[in-house]
């Protein structure tokens, strides 16, 4: 069996809702191992991983600004 083939196999494990987030990480290895070429401006802001609440967005007010104390 290739390693193609193993890992095709394990491919076949992983639930559907988890694929996004495999792809993600094998584009990260695949632009990490080009040689020769300059990473582009999009292929950083897309390397770029931010650890916040899931209401972040919508709620950036809450999180930056102080609290008021009416």
């Amino acid at each position: 069996m290739t390693m193609r083939e193993v890992i095709e196999a394990e491919l076949d494990k992983i639930d559907d809702a988890y694929l996004e987030e495999l792809y993600a990480l094998i584009q990260q290895f695949a632009e990490k191992r080009q040689t020769g070429k300059k990473q582009t401006l999009m292929s950083k802001l897309r390397s770029i991983q931010i650890d916040g609440p899931p209401d972040l967005a919508a709620n950036l007010d809450k999180y930056v600004l102080p609290e008021s104390h009416g």
